[in-house]
């Protein structure tokens, strides 16, 4: 089972060239180029970073998304489990 990061990608259109390498890197097809514009399907990102990381003009953040569940504190689950 797959947990959303509780994040989405956000594309800032003023930095983004359209070179498609984030829709090529996403590895849940939650982005797509229309044109000029690249659009990002909120309810299909996991907020996984991978977009962001290829980006070549750094036009991608990951921003939070209230409508997701509240992202995982791993330290706390491994205090929680006794680690």
């Amino acid at each position: 089972m797959l947990a959303s990061s509780g994040y989405v990608a956000r594309v800032d259109p003023s930095e983004c060239i359209v070179c498609g390498e984030c829709r090529e890197a996403c590895p849940f097809a939650a982005i797509e180029v229309d044109g000029d514009l690249v659009i990002v399907d909120d309810g299909l990102c996991m907020g996984c970073g991978v977009c962001v990381s290829v980006c070549p003009e750094q036009a991608l953040t990951l921003a939070r998304d209230a409508t997701k569940s509240p992202p995982l504190e791993i330290q706390e689950l491994i205090e929680l489990a006794g680690g």
